[in-house]
């Protein structure tokens, strides 16, 4: 698996023009990615229950996401599927905020914290606030992770994921996971 996050990493060169560059699809790729690479609170995702991945209120990103055949992690099948509304966050393991909406991350975590609830947005993190942030920067899709925000939020992230990121912001309160 993380074979396949750094193929996707590499594949993410310069971008010349968009007709080139499938934005969503390479963000799609690497949430499908990221999810591996996550731990969520033993009593937020029992046994044989499915992953649900959410997109927060419309983004190019669910068709994409809803397109990838999506492993299974950890004996938990991935379900893809749209939310429109803040409190029904609360059946998601990880919801992606499309920038349109990254004024609700504040609410979203405020609302969440403690409950296992991943966030991913596309801003940079100190922009956003979100534990996981994509963004493009010099033609590449790049992210950075807030240490203190998956904390925040009981989610705990690989330190073979943490490598890859490009910023690595927050002190977490406890050790991540491997």
């Amino acid at each position: 698996m993380l074979i396949r996050l750094a193929v996707v990493l590499a594949l993410a060169g310069p971008v010349t023009t968009y007709a080139q560059f499938d934005e969503y699809g390479v963000k799609a790729a690497f949430v499908r990615n990221f999810v591996a690479f996550v731990e969520w609170p033993q009593a937020r995702l029992n046994a044989g229950d499915p992953l649900q991945l959410c997109v927060y209120n419309g983004s190019p990103i669910l068709t994409r996401l809803t397109s990838l055949n999506i492993d299974p992690v950890r004996g938990h099948r991935v379900q893809v599927r749209a939310v429109s509304a803040v409190p029904d966050l609360g059946a998601c393991h990880i919801v992606f905020i499309p920038s349109t909406e990254s004024a609700q991350i504040a609410d979203i975590h405020s609302r969440y914290k403690g409950t296992g609830l991943l966030t991913i947005s596309e801003e940079r993190a100190e922009l956003a606030g979100a534990v996981i942030n994509l963004y493009v920067s010099g033609g590449k899709v790049a992210f950075d992770i807030d240490m203190a925000a998956a904390d925040s939020l009981s989610v705990r992230i690989s330190s073979k994921l943490l490598a890859l990121a490009k910023r690595v912001t927050g002190a977490p309160a406890r050790p991540q996971g491997n």
